[in-house]
């Protein structure tokens, strides 16, 4: 191993933190299971010796003092979590490295207030080492900089947004590419251009070290894990949902108020999110099936409470390019508050390189299943057919569902969503 890839434990999402803190108070005794998945059409077995390395070194990690002050100034962290954080040290003996069923397989086992952190570091280690293998030193630089040209390019259309559009529509980014980065050096390039380029509408970062050295807000409060968790720790699994939100709330007291929504589709999750959700939270984020149709759904139902739909959040960050951001922009700012987290177009689109897919879900919680069932085709996630089976009975996910309809004017921008 020539250095280590990563080089810092705040080198993550803030979302483990957030998520950290809830399965330290609240779920101490919970055990996970998480399975690395490989969604791409490239057999990554070559580079299992060199991240079974990389695995290992992250026990050399800790907290900085500078990192645990710069989440002391988080109103929701508590000083207990803290002293955690300080003491915190990662296991590798907790992950597996195999071959399985002919492909790479990855397996974290343990307590989920530790094991929560290994996710993004895993996700960061493979698609680096995978971009290594496929990039040679002697080209990396000259990628860098054609993927920071490529990006310059896209940057212009968004300022050409913001000077057509003015205050009226607020374009807000937020940069999410740790998981996927083709590199720590070429994220921190993407960064600097982005503060350099479009100051005003980068509202922060995903990543909690990018945050401490660039000055950035780090933005994140939940994942599909920290839902998943309580269908296996919740009174019942009806009720799996609710019991989530409800333990969020009284965990953070009105901060970090952005419910994820697509663990058991959007139509589950807005059943459960009655009128009293609909006012603790802030907002919601949208990160599979159709953002428009999401975007609607949510409109109707915050009427329905007698709610101004411009007084909430929208977080958008399924497989987001700058101008499909920009288009949903113009189609739903003003109506709602919107954000938009991008992650893999910014931090491994390199001309010629095409990036890894790949995620790191929970699979079983003390021993028993739990699933992830999607609003896109293809991204749900259990090994138990008859657990999935019972789930989407349970929250009568094949129901069928009413279709949405869409002004003219969102439709025509809906049409360019999917063709850009």
């Amino acid at each position: 191993m020539d250095r280590p890839l990563i080089t810092s434990l705040a080198d993550t999402d803030a979302y483990k933190f957030s998520m950290g803190q809830f399965a330290l108070h609240r779920a101490p005794t919970a055990m996970v299971e998480y399975k690395f998945v490989n969604r791409s059409p490239v057999d990554l077995r070559p580079l299992k010796g060199e991240i079974r390395e990389q695995v290992d070194a992250l026990a050399a990690l800790q907290m900085t003092e500078e990192e645990i002050e710069h989440l002391r100034r988080h109103p929701w962290f508590s000083e207990d979590y803290l002293l955690f954080l300080r003491l915190l040290r990662l296991d590798p003996a907790s992950v597996e490295i195999s071959d399985r069923d002919g492909a790479l397989d990855i397996r974290v086992y343990g307590p989920w207030a530790h094991r929560i952190f290994f996710e993004i570091h895993i996700l960061a280690i493979v698609t680096e080492l995978h971009f290594r293998k496929t990039v040679p030193e002697s080209e990396r630089s000259a990628a860098y900089n054609a993927g920071l040209r490529q990006l310059r390019e896209e940057l212009a259309v968004v300022k050409a947004f913001v000077a057509k559009h003015g205050d009226t529509k607020p374009f807000r980014l937020v940069e999410m590419g740790t998981r996927r980065r083709v590199s720590h050096e070429y994220q921190s390039q993407v960064i600097d251009l982005l503060l350099n380029e479009i100051p005003d509408q980068l509202f922060g970062t995903s990543n909690v070290r990018f945050a401490v050295e660039k000055n950035l807000r780090d933005i994140g409060t939940m994942a599909h894990e920290f839902l998943q968790v309580h269908q296996q720790i919740g009174p019942r699994l009806e009720n799996s949902q609710k019991a989530a939100l409800e333990g969020w709330v009284q965990e953070f007291r009105g901060h970090l108020g952005y419910a994820l929504t697509d663990v058991v589709t959007y139509d589950a999750f807005l059943r459960d999110f009655d009128l009293y959700y609909a006012k603790l939270f802030d907002g919601v984020r949208h990160d599979s099936g159709d953002p428009f149709v999401f975007a609607e759904k949510t409109i109707a139902k915050l009427r329905s409470y007698g709610i101004d739909p411009a007084s909430k959040i929208a977080v958008f960050s399924d497989s987001l390019n700058l101008r499909k951001a920009l288009l949903l922009c113009e189609a739903y700012e003003g109506q709602l508050r919107t954000s938009f987290g991008i992650g893999t177009t910014l931090t491994a689109a390199i001309p010629g390189y095409r990036a890894l897919n790949v995620v790191m879900k929970l699979l079983h919680v003390n021993g028993r299943p739990v699933a992830k069932i999607s609003d896109s085709p293809g991204k749900t996630i259990c090994d138990n057919p008859e657990f999935l089976s019972y789930l989407r009975t349970v929250f009568d996910v094949d129901q069928p569902q009413p279709p949405v309809t869409f002004s003219p004017e969102i439709a025509r921008l809906r049409e360019a969503f999917f063709n850009a």
